[in-house]
């Protein structure tokens, strides 16, 4: 039988003899064992630098073991650059000291550029004078090994980092932090370049978005481009309608369709790989949407899609739990605020009443009532009554918001005539508008019929105009109604200072008072009543102002 550690008896029984001759049993089980373990046999000459590689070991390596070149060189190419030092050093240290070695490395297979895991062991031979003269070893396959270790060390990260995010959600009520801490998570459990989060706010052209978060990159990497708008390729995610993944999108048919740029404007983040995710609440709000790039192709996998679908569900409950918390915060800040305004406000009446009550219980108890000059009898009793009116007023708006609030608010129907309910309601309160200077005219044709609740509507008018009183004293309201195809409107203009823009957007709000250089009594409920009033009769009410050009409010009523 050959010596092992002769090299051609090494090349015989890895790929069978070459001089012809049958090979030995021996040999010949060799060969079978080491291609069944998926093993190859090398050997590397010190005095040529010559390196002979079995047939398997070639093909461990990715080429046909006729294309082997027989040189360093050619190994060191097939090897992968980020391991050649360690295998460099492991077989210099082996020859130094005459040890066997073994070193793990990856193979770039030359034909698609796939990396595969392979484990090399060594032996230094030496001479009979004790000089090391080659190294004999095999190769063998490790790919599976190594990728299930890859897969078990992911699983462990994945499962410790949802395990984290779990705790997280539960626990956070910022929405801020929650929603940079989803995706910072995911933007890492999927391996990708960078991610974002876009938090839904589309206006009716579907094109008004928010940048919520960014994870991977800094904020100034994409702050100088504009935000994305609904094109085919970002509305399955801002629609909630799907997932949309993919290898390259750039080659997608969705893509580079849509003005001005026609794909990724100049100097934006190299997105190939792509995958975008809805976020979408239990109720079917789509509350935005989580975005990965990468810039190679084919990063993202369906595991990642169905990992990021999880997580993105778990944001939508985490995130309406935080916008929960939020508005009942808000609730309770908007509550304090509002029993401090109440109290003030029902104080204000309560206190000159207290004060004309006392005069007239004075009086009766000295017995000198009738001594009281008529006039003088009369402003008291007319200063009372207007005092309680004003109570009964702050009381009744009260309980209307609680009635809203509840769902109790209910109109009671009637035929109506518009044009007589303004003027009869304007009478009444004629000395209150006399008070406040404020003259009213009245543009009507005769008359405006109507099924509406008569006392409502007449309540929604009156804030109205005694809005306008408030804010606009000492100028002339004017009053007009007029009817168009089956709605009833009204429109009520003062010439007072007029509302800031900023205002306009929320003095339908309840508890919202508009800020004057003199402050203004009430209770911020009228207009935001107003609303709900018209509302209820499926009819709008807007306001339209300037600064210095006063208000206008326009109620339409449909007729019907």
């Amino acid at each position: 039988m050959s010596d092992p550690g002769d090299p051609a008896a090494l090349r015989a029984a890895a790929n069978g003899r070459r001089d012809g001759l049958p090979a030995t049993s021996s040999e010949e089980r060799l060969r079978v064992a080491l291609a069944a373990a998926q093993m190859g046999i090398y050997e590397w000459i010190a005095a040529s630098g010559q390196i002979v590689w079995s047939d398997e070991t070639a093909r461990l390596h990715g080429i046909e073991p006729r294309e082997f070149r027989g040189s360093l060189e050619h190994a060191r190419a097939l090897t992968h650059p980020d391991d050649l030092d360690r295998v460099a050093a492991r077989m210099a240290d082996a020859f130094a000291h005459g040890k066997d070695f073994e070193v793990e490395y990856r193979a770039v297979h030359p034909g698609d550029q796939s990396i595969h895991w392979l484990s090399a062991y060594g032996r230094a031979l030496r001479d009979p004078g004790g000089v090391i003269v080659r190294i004999i070893g095999a190769v063998r396959d490790i790919d599976r090994e190594k990728r299930g270790e890859v897969e078990l060390r992911a699983s462990v990260d994945t499962a410790r980092t949802l395990n984290e995010l779990g705790q997280l959600i539960a626990a956070e009520l910022d929405l801020e932090k929650l929603v940079q801490s989803v995706t910072d998570a995911s933007t890492r459990l999927v391996r990708a370049q960078f991610g974002a989060f876009f938090y839904n706010l589309i206006n009716e052209k579907g094109e008004s978005y928010t940048l919520y978060t960014l994870s991977g990159v800094p904020r100034e990497a994409f702050s100088k481009f504009p935000m994305p708008r609904n094109t085919d390729v970002f509305r399955p995610t801002f629609e909630g309608t799907g997932v949309v993944r993919s290898d390259d999108i750039t080659r997608d048919p969705r893509y580079g369709h849509s003005a001005p740029h026609y794909g990724m404007p100049r100097g934006h983040l190299p997105v190939v790989s792509y995958l975008a995710v809805p976020v979408v609440s239990r109720s079917g709000e789509v509350l935005g949407g989580l975005f990965f790039g990468h810039p190679q192709p084919g990063n993202f996998t369906a595991r990642d899609e169905e990992l990021v679908k999880g997580l993105a569900a778990h944001a939508a409950v985490a995130i309406d739990n935080a916008r929960l918390f939020q508005r009942a915060q808000e609730a309770v800040q908007l509550r304090d605020e509002f029993l401090s305004i109440a109290s003030h406000e029902l104080k204000t009446p309560l206190t000159p009443l207290h004060v004309q009550i006392q005069q007239l219980r004075r009086h009766v108890e000295k017995g000198t009532l009738a001594e009281v000059e008529p006039d003088r009898l009369r402003q008291l009793i007319m200063g009372a009554e207007r005092q309680m009116l004003r109570l009964t007023s702050l009381v009744e708006h009260l309980l209307d918001v609680a009635r809203i609030n509840s769902g109790r608010f209910r109109l009671e129907r009637e035929r109506v005539d518009l044009v007589a309910l303004v003027k009869e309601a304007l009478d009444r309160y004629a000395p209150q508008l006399a008070e406040a200077g404020c003259a009213v005219e009245v543009h009507a044709p005769p008359a405006i019929q109507g099924s509406w609740d008569a006392l409502r509507v007449e309540q929604c008018f009156i804030n109205i105009v005694t809005n306008a009183a408030k804010y606009a004293p000492g100028k002339a309201i004017s009053v007009t109604l007029s009817e168009e195809g089956g709605t009833a409107i009204v429109e009520v203009k003062d010439g007072g200072p007029g509302i800031q823009q900023d205002d306009l957007k929320r003095i339908f709000k309840r508890y919202e008072r508009v800020g004057t250089e003199t402050r203004v009594a009430g209770l911020g409920l009228g207009l935001f009543i107003s609303r709900q009033i018209v509302e209820a009769h499926g009819g709008s009410i807007v306001a339209e102002s300037a600064p210095g050009q006063g208000a206008t409010f326009t109620i339409r009523l449909p007729s019907a």
